[in-house]
């Protein structure tokens, strides 16, 4: 009963502090609207795929609980890989109407938690998956173990990632809702001495895997192209590079590498791993880059990075038709 009686008071005090802020605070129901209003997916084509550090897509696409995305993926010419950085690099406006004007058909297969070679590897195994064209972000991509929540989305069932979905779409309208009466604070004005203290919403497209960020902040330092030299790949991410190339070999897929700019590199000399694997590299020395977060392209520096990525892979595209 105390318990009761505090979340309540609790609960109203914050109902009259929000509501004299809005008496008093300008522009604030106009933020708030935005925010509520970009928390929403940006078409029916879309399934919310990060919320608040959790994310959803990794059950949903390992255990092939949304027909519509699987039979996508399934039938994609061309699959980009990598972790989140490549996630955010990808943009449809960019990527579609090319990949139309040739033909072809593509597929964002990247994720969070900085899942690398290991939990795509699973997934192209489960799904049987034949790409004619695999395209890999190699920073931080190879030699990666599955992560600690890549261990919990394989070992669940897909009941289990069917109750997490719909508990994480639950969850999230609900607090669109209760955040419409009590505004979440650190969402419109961020945390007081973090510059990156804003979590993002991830909503994933079936269509063509792609995830739609928001909010997406604004550049904030460079990128810059980085300057690999000469420096050799050694057997940690050279040894399970060689296997991941020969698992595609298998199926028939031609692999080619490439490299988002970022502050923080992962790990991964492209250009050397090209030539110990025997395969282009492309999307290499973009300049003028920013990042938003000191990790992830912003909004502008992603479709710039997409529109240079493509430029150099369409010499390198396979022929239209079946496989």
């Amino acid at each position: 009963m105390r318990t009761a009686i505090i979340f309540a008071s609790t609960l109203a005090g914050l109902v009259a502090l929000t509501y004299a802020a809005w008496a008093t605070l300008p522009g604030l129901d106009r933020r708030v609207n935005h925010i509520t209003q970009a928390q929403r997916p940006p078409g029916p084509d879309y399934y919310l795929a990060h919320d608040r550090g959790g994310h959803v897509d990794h059950h949903v696409l390992y255990h092939g609980t949304d027909a519509e995305a699987i039979d996508n993926l399934k039938q994609a010419d061309i699959l980009f890989l990598g972790t989140s950085r490549m996630m955010f690099a990808l943009r449809s406006r960019v990527l579609a109407p090319w990949a139309q004007a040739y033909g072809l058909t593509y597929y964002a297969l990247g994720f969070g938690f900085r899942d690398g070679d290991a939990f795509v590897l699973e997934m192209i195994r489960k799904h049987d998956l034949r790409p004619k064209l695999v395209v890999v972000n190699v920073d931080g991509f190879f030699g990666r173990a599955l992560s600690t929540w890549a261990q919990r989305v394989v070992k669940d069932s897909p009941f289990g990632a069917r109750k997490r979905f719909w508990e994480a779409e639950f969850g999230h309208e609900s607090r669109r809702f209760v955040h419409r009466i009590i505004p979440n604070w650190i969402d419109l004005y961020g945390r007081p001495g973090f510059p990156f203290g804003n979590e993002f919403i991830a909503y994933r497209s079936r269509v063509d895997g792609v995830w739609s960020i928001s909010p997406w902040p604004k550049p904030s330092m460079p990128a810059p192209s980085q300057d690999f030299g000469v420096e050799p790949v050694g057997p940690r991410i050279g040894d399970p590079a060689r296997a991941f190339k020969a698992e595609l070999d298998r199926r028939g897929s031609r692999m080619i590498l490439t490299y988002v700019p970022t502050p923080e590199d992962a790990g991964g000399n492209p250009v050397a791993l090209g030539e110990l694997l025997g395969v282009p590299v492309v999307g290499m020395d973009v300049d003028g880059l920013t990042s938003h977060d000191g990790s992830h392209l912003s909004e502008e520096s992603a479709a710039f990075w997409s529109r240079r990525l493509i430029q150099d892979l369409t010499p390198y595209l396979p022929p239209p038709g079946p496989r």
